[in-house]
């Protein structure tokens, strides 16, 4: 009965984790060959419905799918890459999308002008909190520690930590970490990143 128990938490985990890892390389950087075809395994989106609403990943699979073959489309990286740069890194109506929880988390006053700044309280908190849990940076890409696709990053090591403690026998490990994740989605994402995802959508015509 442990044994079982054990194991659904361990799987439980190193899905969260991939689900992470798979979101955080999509968004940190301009998605490569290898993260594409992760995109395109069959059974993510069964992966996906167990976290997620059955009409968002329904809309997910509906954009994936390639309706005149029945079959997943092939992602051309040149038109991906051009969609990642059209949305993070060329102005659009004067500005693009700044996916930093400092900017989306924080307000200052410059000069009497409201302004948004990059590097703020939350990036000092995400830096506080890697520390505080014994973690490391993730090394995917040169960013600073509150982009969208650090954070993500971060929590995939988490569970991923979380497994391989639960694999080991090391249960209060694993629940300290599990825990992490807990208090990392309370004090980080939960507070910006459903914006994000909505400015996003804005910004790629959706």
């Amino acid at each position: 009965m442990i044994a079982a128990a054990t194991e659904k938490l361990s799987k439980a985990s190193h899905i969260r984790s991939g689900i992470y890892r798979l979101l955080g390389l999509t968004l940190i950087q301009p998605p490569g060959e290898e993260v594409l075809n992760a995109w395109l395994e069959p059974n993510l989106i069964n992966e996906l419905r167990a976290f997620f609403s059955a009409s968002c990943c329904d809309e997910l699979e509906k954009g994936l799918k390639d309706k005149s073959r029945g079959g997943f489309k092939t992602l051309p990286y040149r038109e991906i890459k051009l969609a990642y740069d059209a949305i993070f890194s060329v102005p659009v109506k004067g500005k693009c999308v700044i996916p930093y929880e400092s900017v989306y988390r924080e307000d200052h006053v410059i000069d009497g002008k409201p302004r948004k700044l990059l590097m703020g309280k939350s990036a000092q908190a995400v830096i506080a909190f890697i520390k505080q849990a014994g973690m490391e940076t993730p090394t995917q890409a040169k960013e600073l520690p509150d982009h969208i696709g650090m954070e993500l990053l971060l929590m995939a090591a988490l569970c991923a930590e979380e497994r391989a403690s639960r694999n080991e026998g090391d249960v209060d490990g694993a629940d300290i970490l599990l825990q992490h994740q807990v208090t990392f989605l309370n004090e980080h994402l939960i507070h910006w990143a459903s914006d994000l995802a909505i400015e996003i959508g804005r910004a790629s015509g959706r």
